[in-house]
């Protein structure tokens, strides 16, 4: 998405607009789906019950579609700037594919994190457990990558300016990032109780 920061020719600038807003977005789309698919293996390994890794990939497939759609529909525009004669890059926004595909993502990380949550779990939870279950590194994903959903569902959905467009994005990029090299449990501690 930083090219499209970049100023384009008045004679092509369309084409390469609406280029790098369709890789640019179909890039961190992919890269969160890539996200979630990691986090399903995961709990798959765990023990899902048998219909559920067949949901949780059909919902993955819905996203992709989403995702396709969503940069088919939210497009790169130009616009000149007056007096300058300079072509700006922007993301033309459409509220319906942005938001399904935003709501998807929440459903898919939401039901992850419950399940993550619920199999790492003994049977007689004590608040102890709870917290030290959070600190598993799968959990830790799933969550990052809602606080990345939740921190980007307004920039992705409407027209902001440059600021409110990638700060977001940025600090949702960081958090994403950050578990990926923190310092949280490692997944192979926690024992899964028997019978599940």
């Amino acid at each position: 998405m930083f090219l499209s920061l970049l100023v384009y020719s008045v004679n092509n600038g369309d084409a390469g607009c609406a280029f790098v807003v369709a890789w640019g977005g179909m890039a961190s789309q992919l890269a969160r789906l890539l996200g979630l698919a990691i986090v399903i293996l995961e709990l798959k390994r765990l023990g899902l019950r048998h219909w559920e890794p067949w949901l949780l990939w059909g919902a993955l497939f819905v996203a992709l579609a989403f995702i396709f759609a969503e940069n088919a529909t939210n497009t790169g525009i130009t616009s000149t700037a007056q007096g300058v004669g300079a072509v700006f890059c922007s993301k033309k926004h459409f509220l319906p594919t942005a938001l399904g595909s935003s709501i998807i993502h929440f459903v898919v990380e939401l039901y992850l994190l419950a399940r993550l949550v619920l199999l790492r779990l003994p049977h007689r939870p004590r608040m102890r457990d709870l917290i030290n279950v959070t600190k598993a590194l799968s959990i830790a994903r799933v969550l990052s990558l809602l606080i990345f959903d939740l921190v980007t569902v307004v920039p992705d959905a409407m027209q902001t300016n440059i600021f409110a467009q990638f700060i977001p994005f940025s600090i949702g990029a960081l958090v994403v990032l950050e578990t990926k090299v923190s310092h949280t449990v490692p997944d192979s501690q926690y024992k899964i109780p028997a019978g599940i």
